[in-house]
C-alpha cells in the first residue's frame, strides 16, 4: 500500500513538472511571438517614417526646384524685357541719327539763289517754271543750224545748260517734261515694272508717283496722272535730286 502511494506521488510529480515546463515553454514562445510581433511592428513604424521622411525630404527638394525654376524664369524673363528695351532704345537711337544725318545732310546743301532766274510761262498747257540765265527752255534743238526750239503747242520741253544743249548726248543732264501724255496709266505700269522705288506723295496739290529708274544715270520720274504730265530729272545714288534741277522742278507752276 505504501508503494502503491509512493509510486502514485512520484507519477504526479512528474506529471505536474511535465505540464509546467510545457506552460513555460509555450509562455516562452508566445513571449517570444510578442516581442518578434512589437519589434516587427517596430521596424514597420520606422520604415513608415523613413518613408514618409523620404516623401518630406523629396517634396522639399521638388519645392526648392521649382523655387528654384521659377527664379530662373523671372531672371530670364527680366532679362529678356531688358534686351527688348536696350533693342528698343538702339533702334530709337539708330532712327534719331538717321533722322539727324538726313537733317544734316539736307542743311549742309548749299541754298541757290534764284532771285535773278528767268521764267517761262506756257498758256497752252497752264504751267510755269524758272530757270537760270545761262540755262534755256527748248522743245528740240536744231543742230544744223545749230539753235533751240521752243515750241507752246510742242508736248516735251527741255531745261538745260546752254553749254550741253547742242551735244547730242542719251543721257545728258536736263529735267525734261512730257505733256499731254497719252495713255498715262500705261506708262506708269512700265514705269513701276522698272523702278527700284516707288513713292506717292503730292505737288502742288496734286497727287503725284515717283519712281526711280537707274539707267545711264539715276533718273526720277514723277507722273502727275491728273495733268497728264511726267517729269524727268537727274538724282544721286541717294535717289535726292541735285541741284539746280531740285530747283526747277519746285518752280513748276500749274
Amino acid at each position: 500500500m505504501k508503494k502503491y502511494i509512493y509510486f502514485t506521488a512520484i507519477t504526479l510529480s512528474l506529471i505536474l513538472l511535465i505540464t509546467g515546463c510545457s506552460w513555460f515553454s509555450n509562455d516562452a514562445e508566445d513571449d517570444a511571438n510578442v516581442n518578434e510581433n512589437e519589434n516587427q511592428n517596430t521596424n514597420q513604424v520606422a520604415a513608415v517614417d523613413q518613408n514618409n521622411n523620404i516623401n518630406q525630404t523629396m517634396i522639399e527638394d521638388e519645392n526648392v526646384n521649382t523655387d528654384q525654376e521659377i527664379d530662373t524664369n523671372e531672371n530670364v524673363n527680366q532679362e529678356t524685357e531688358i534686351n527688348e528695351n536696350i533693342n528698343e532704345t538702339t533702334t530709337e537711337n539708330e532712327n534719331v541719327n538717321t533722322n539727324q544725318v538726313s537733317e544734316d545732310e539736307e542743311d549742309s546743301v548749299e541754298e541757290i539763289d534764284t532771285s535773278d532766274w528767268l521764267t517761262y510761262e506756257n498758256e497752252v498747257y497752264g504751267f510755269s517754271l524758272r530757270y537760270p540765265e545761262d540755262w534755256l527752255v527748248m522743245s528740240e534743238y536744231d543742230y544744223e543750224n545749230k539753235k533751240p526750239i521752243l515750241d507752246d503747242n510742242a508736248t516735251r520741253f527741255i531745261v538745260e545748260h546752254k553749254d550741253i544743249a547742242w551735244k547730242k548726248q542719251s543721257a545728258a543732264p536736263c529735267v525734261i517734261i512730257d505733256v499731254d501724255v497719252i495713255d498715262i496709266d500705261g506708262k506708269m505700269d512700265q514705269y513701276k515694272k522698272e523702278s527700284d522705288n516707288v513713292q506717292k506723295d503730292k505737288f502742288n496739290g496734286l497727287d503725284i508717283y515717283i519712281y526711280i529708274i537707274l539707267g545711264e544715270v539715276y533718273e526720277k520720274i514723277i507722273i502727275i496722272p491728273e495733268k497728264q504730265i511726267i517729269i524727268f530729272t537727274p538724282a544721286d545714288e541717294k535717289y535726292n535730286m541735285v541741284s539746280p534741277y531740285k530747283e526747277i522742278y519746285n518752280s513748276i507752276k500749274f
